[in-house]
């Protein structure tokens, strides 16, 4: 029997606790304008904060799993279906940064559709357990834009407030924040988009730097590895692409 804590966490109740605590709000903002434009006592009116002051209270004390700025990842111990076996966890705050790593804070991460293959356990590229909480889990997601949030000694080139993306394949991109070792994660130029960064492919660096905010799209470094690697183009010459639903279809283009 999953413990009460286990089932907020997988229906997200939280947010519920929000919503209610809003509510709480309007509540209050009603009767306080209903004591101008009516005769409400100030007996009824304190009876009536009172309330929902003890209602947002207790909201907070059984609908948050912890606190807004907790830290969360979504995981899963084994491959399978993910309606089955993904399940959210909450973790510690990071701690500084060990030399040679950077902690940082992820912005955005895509769901890719080889997201879903590699929890199922069908896709090549398998990803390494993480310890969190003193267990050994899979965190799932593979792109993503991060910030720099924590630089460790003997770390240059980066700085608090930098975008990166992840330079290691099966990294682990859906949780709130992680330390990583600074040769996982390559710097986003400026005036890179959210979403083009965030669906960067980390199959080519260069690719990566060669990119600007127009262009920055889901497999972006599959398209140019496509036309680069390959065959010696030149001016004139045909592609032909199958598959051409694939989201590398605007990049190659």
């Amino acid at each position: 029997m999953l413990r009460w804590r286990q089932l907020r966490e997988r229906l997200n109740i939280w947010h519920l606790g929000g919503l209610i605590e809003l509510i709480g709000v309007i509540y209050d903002l009603y009767y306080l304008l209903l004591r101008r434009v009516t005769r409400v006592t100030s007996d009824q009116l304190t009876s009536r904060v009172l309330f929902t002051t003890m209602l947002r209270l207790i909201v907070r004390r059984h609908f948050s799993t912890s606190s807004a700025r907790a830290n969360r990842a979504i995981v899963y111990h084994s491959n399978g279906n993910p309606r089955s076996v993904l399940s959210v966890l909450t973790f510690p705050s990071l701690r500084s940064p060990p030399p040679n790593t950077l902690n940082i804070k992820y912005l955005l991460a895509p769901v890719n559709p080889a997201d879903i293959n590699v929890i199922e356990g069908v896709y090549p590229s398998k990803p390494s357990p993480t310890k969190l909480n003193n267990d050994n889990v899979f965190v799932a997601g593979n792109e993503g834009l991060a910030e720099v949030t924590g630089v460790g000694s003997g770390v240059s080139g980066f700085e608090n407030g930098q975008w990166v993306v992840m330079g290691k394949q099966q990294c682990g991109t859906w949780r709130s924040g992680a330390n990583v070792n600074v040769e996982d994660v390559i710097k986003v130029p400026r005036g890179t988009s959210e979403v083009g960064a965030a669906t960067i492919t980390v199959s080519d660096r260069f690719a990566v730097l060669k990119l600007s905010s127009d262009e920055s799209q889901v497999n972006p470094a599959t398209a140019y590895n496509m036309l680069s690697e390959f065959v010696d183009l030149r001016e004139g010459d045909w592609v032909i692409q199958n598959g051409a639903n694939s989201a590398v279809r605007p990049s190659l283009i």
